[in-house]
């Protein structure tokens, strides 16, 4: 997707990677989009968990 579909499913553009590079392991020679994405989906999916335990 090329945008966002509501406020908890986001379209994340990885500039300088690959549209799968975030969900191959960490590399110290990911670009920081890379990881800055990681920490977005991150805290998305501890969002979804909290969401769907309430």
């Amino acid at each position: 997707i090329m945008t966002d579909i509501s406020d908890s499913v986001v379209a994340l553009k990885i500039h300088g990677g690959a549209h799968h590079l975030d969900l191959r392991s960490p590399d110290p020679a990911d670009p920081p989009s890379v990881r800055e994405v990681r920490e977005t989906e991150r805290r998305l999916i501890q969002y979804w968990i909290k969401k769907a335990s309430n």
